[in-house]
């Protein structure tokens, strides 16, 4: 199963520290939470600054920024333009999409739409045939904080979506591990991304492998 390392840190140091243990398990891609305080409780992810300076270390890296903040529409651009090769907004957030998938188009960057736990799955209804939406990314866990339990109903949220929109990639995050990356690839899921689980874990590649071999 596609499955990317999430990096959750709140300063330089643990961002490059993050990106070359994900190099060192063999990962291609990252996943970054990027969080402003406001939508999401907890700052990290750092500045595109950052960003843009780390995948310069890291050639070959795909950067994934899941943007938790109050205003994508004004903070999509600068991480486009930093390397990301694709920027999760959140559909409670979203105020212009066609703001945001003109930025996606510029960039030649995709769009997926994030979903909060307790949002439901109805909430993307007006979304999930725009063509500029690459995928959905479902939360199964509460919004900026990392180490959660995996919450089933986003199960229920992945079959909603999959009957409704095939043609998009899914894609699943918190307390992700083998047993729930396993549950949510059944219910349609293509994609997870971790972070406890790979990097809490005494073999991080052990644990990468075990999630890619799903």
């Amino acid at each position: 199963m596609r499955t990317s390392p999430v990096i959750n840190c709140g300063d330089l140091e643990c961002l490059r520290a993050r990106f070359a243990a994900a190099a060192s398990i063999g990962a291609s891609s990252v996943h970054i939470d990027v969080g402003d305080g406001a939508f999401a409780p907890v700052r990290m992810g750092g500045a595109p600054a950052d960003l843009k300076g780390l995948l310069a270390e890291s050639p070959g890296m795909k950067a994934n920024v899941h943007l938790m903040v109050a205003d994508p529409e004004g903070a999509i651009d600068e991480w486009f333009e930093a390397g990301a090769k694709r920027a999760i907004v959140h559909v409670e957030a979203v105020k212009d999409w066609k703001a945001i998938t003109s930025a996606a188009a510029r960039a030649g960057g995709e769009i997926f739409l994030g979903l909060k736990k307790e949002t439901p799955a109805g909430a993307l209804d007006g979304f999930l045939d725009e063509p500029g939406l690459q995928g959905v990314h479902f939360l199964a866990v509460p919004i900026g904080f990392s180490g959660g339990r995996f919450d089933s109903g986003v199960l229920e949220k992945i079959r909603y979506v999959k009957a409704k929109a095939p043609h998009l990639i899914l894609s699943v995050d918190g307390g992700v591990d083998p047993e729930t990356a396993a549950a949510a690839k059944a219910a349609g899921a293509d994609e997870v991304v971790s972070a406890t689980y790979i990097f809490g874990s005494p073999n991080p590649q052990k644990a990468y492998q075990e999630l890619i071999a799903l």
